[in-house]
């Protein structure tokens, strides 16, 4: 490799980490608000309330999860082939967004009426329905902001996941003071952050790519194909990742899922570092397989600056538990300390490996990831079965966290014979070198200009 050539690996590497710290900064940013938006939520309605919430906003993310059909992963390899221009992309996922919310809220109303049941008892079905008014806007958000990342524009999709944690903590701060704070107004605050959040997703769109969008039912064909091959394990990994919750409320009630739900979010702090690193990441795939670079390497990179980033943020997490919990939600929510440090070894596994997807949706090995997801729901809801009704919250955790390593072993299982890598040049991997000390300190430097002459 020629001086030229390592200079410039250098400098793409240093731009990728300044995108992810960028990024990261935003993440950030948008879980403060979450959990000023959860706490807001937990104090001022209780565990068993917050727990009602919870599983009304699950049953539409249950929904929207069934009826996306997996095409937000498919749009990343078919925009990298180049047959479509963008605003075929725009013009064709409009079309199936308003066409999927329309057919899904009328298979909803017909569930409903013929199996109501089915369904949470605590609340009437008004409140079930309003929290289905987020529906298009999940579409929105997720489709427009899955074109925005294909086109690299890292800094549009960052002001669209700020604006949705920051307008529900505003509309809910606001509503705190005129009235305070009910499950229909809780909900409430969710559909209008989530409408903000997904008109904010549309005028990027349209500004930057103005012009007569256009549906293209082929385009649409090759997406849904696609997207199939993937849908049943992004089901299945929903349930392995909400069923627990839906579980709780049946075997112990609301308050259950109200403490369980802290020890989550608590966990999904930890999202913090995989999710910067695969926003950015995703948003390069598409140009290296237009390019035909291999992703192996880029992939077992990534992997490990993620294995150290983790680590640490899981240190600092599981020390800070039980102060976090009770000066932030009170003594009241202190029985999710017990669950999350159950969690967090399993979440650790799991975020942690989930990067290795990166590979496998960018060689369309879908397949692939919908047998280990199914296979992981199947289990997970055996095992909540057994524990659940011996361990409470603590049961629920317990059978996530079995479920989440298991689940990491195998995708690390899949990316070694893909990638026709040995188990010790796998794992050796990890080992931290002088290069990725100095990458860490240019990264610094990037970031915090005054302290380069002092590094």
């Amino acid at each position: 490799m020629t001086a030229l050539s390592e200079k410039r690996n250098v400098k793409v590497g240093l731009n990728f980490a300044r995108f992810v710290a960028g990024t990261a900064g935003v993440s950030l940013s948008g879980l403060v608000f979450s959990f000023l938006v959860s706490i807001l939520a937990a104090r001022a309605l209780g565990p068993t309330a917050k727990g009602i919430v919870t599983i009304v906003l699950l049953y539409t993310t249950l929904l929207f999860t069934i009826g996306h059909l997996s095409i937000n992963r498919a749009i990343i390899s078919h925009a990298g082939l180049s047959r479509y221009s963008v605003r075929d992309f725009c013009g064709t996922l409009g079309f199936f967004a308003l066409l999927m919310s329309v057919l899904l809220f009328a298979g909803f109303w017909g569930g409903y009426r013929i199996f109501p049941s089915f369904f949470i008892t605590s609340v009437g079905p008004s409140v079930i329905f309003l929290g289905f008014l987020i529906l298009p806007f999940f579409f929105i958000n997720q489709l427009y902001s899955g074109i925005l990342q294909t086109q690299n524009e890292i800094n549009k999709l960052n002001a669209i996941i700020f604006s949705q944690a920051f307008f529900t903590f505003l509309v809910m701060a606001v509503m705190m003071g005129f009235g305070g704070l009910t499950i229909v107004r809780v909900v409430w605050a969710y559909v209008i952050a989530n409408a903000i959040s997904a008109s904010l997703a549309l005028v990027f769109a349209l500004r930057l790519y103005p012009g007569s969008w256009h549906f293209r039912p082929s385009l649409l064909k090759g997406l849904v194909i696609d997207g199939l091959k993937l849908h049943a394990g992004v089901i299945a990994v929903i349930i392995f990742l909400k069923i627990d919750q839906l579980m709780l409320s049946r075997y112990r009630g609301a308050s259950s899922v109200g403490f369980y739900t802290i020890s989550v979010s608590y966990s999904e702090l930890l999202l913090l570092v995989p999710t910067a690193i695969q926003n950015v990441f995703y948003a390069k795939i598409s140009r290296m397989l237009a390019e035909k670079i291999d992703l192996v390497p880029k992939t077992l990179l990534v992997y490990r600056h993620n294995f150290y980033l983790l680590l640490l943020l899981s240190v600092v997490l599981a020390l800070g538990a039980y102060p976090f919990i009770i000066l932030f939600y009170g003594p009241a929510f202190l029985p999710s300390v017990m669950p999350f440090l159950v969690l967090l070894p399993g979440a650790f596994f799991l975020y942690w490996n989930n990067i290795l997807t990166n590979y496998l949706v960018g060689t369309q090995k879908f397949w692939v990831i919908s047998a280990v997801s199914v296979g992981a729901a199947i289990l997970n809801i055996l095992l909540n079965m057994f524990f659940i009704p011996r361990w409470d919250a603590s049961g629920a955790a317990f059978a996530s966290s079995i479920t989440y390593f298991l689940v990491g072993l195998a995708y690390i299982k899949v990316f070694m014979h893909y990638g026709r890598l040995s188990p010790r040049a796998f794992w050796g991997n990890l080992r931290f070198t002088r290069d990725d000390l100095a990458l860490y300190k240019e990264v610094f430097r990037s970031i915090f200009p005054l302290a380069r002459r002092r590094i």
